[in-house]
């Protein structure tokens, strides 16, 4: 993928993953990184633009999307994995909320422009006998 001269948003940039992310789309030449995390960041990079961002929170979200002037790629790396017993509700819904609805719920809501999708190809019409 080719990610010079885009605009990055990922989440979860904080560590792990997330920190590699956006060290890649800086290697690789990216405009601007948005950097979603939820302590406050900072980076050495000018490139990097930190955002305050819990993908569970609707405020967050909504101060994100005010603050990202336009987008070309989303990473949504966000996610937990806690060592817990799943059996417990509490648990279960906190594992739901970061990983499945927050990805879920971010797709849904209005977005920053972001360049259109290369057209599809039309499926191959089967041949009549």
């Amino acid at each position: 993928m080719r990610i010079a001269d885009k605009t990055v948003l990922v989440t979860g940039a904080n560590r792990g993953i997330g920190k590699a992310l956006v060290e890649e789309a800086l290697r690789r030449g990216a405009k601007r990184v948005y950097a979603g995390t939820r302590q406050p960041l900072s980076h050495s990079d000018r490139r990097v633009t930190p955002l305050t961002l819990d993908v569970t929170n609707a405020a967050h979200i909504q101060i994100a999307l005010e603050r990202v002037e336009s987008l070309d790629i989303l990473i949504n790396n966000a996610g937990v994995h806690a060592f817990d017993d799943l059996s417990d509700r509490a648990v279960l819904e906190w594992h739901l909320a970061v990983n499945f609805f927050a990805s879920t719920t971010s797709r849904r809501r209005p977005s920053p422009p972001c360049r259109s999708p290369p057209p599809t190809r039309s499926p191959r019409r089967p041949r009549s006998t």
